[in-house]
């Protein structure tokens, strides 16, 4: 096995670690990305940039992936609670 392919196959398995930790997190959430997958051309060659495909979504997917993410974006109360 050459550098190349250790580098390549690294950096395929952190990919799909990744995917499967963002895939958890979204179900956790309530929002399920069924063409979610690793984009396999992305992972070869020496210019190597693995991309997760996160595929096409419907209008009600959009919209929990929106609400998640604002309320992921809002800052943290001054005083520690959540609520």
């Amino acid at each position: 096995m050459t550098e190349q392919d250790t580098r390549e196959l690294t950096g395929m398995y952190e990919a799909q670690d990744h995917l499967e930790r963002l895939r958890a997190a979204l179900i956790a959430a309530g929002i399920k990305l069924p063409s979610l997958r690793l984009d396999l051309p992305s992972c070869s060659g020496e210019a190597q940039t693995p991309l997760l495909d996160l595929g096409r979504v419907n209008l009600d997917t959009a919209r929990a992936l929106t609400a998640l993410a604002e309320r992921a974006a809002r800052p943290a109360p001054a005083d520690g609670n959540s609520s």
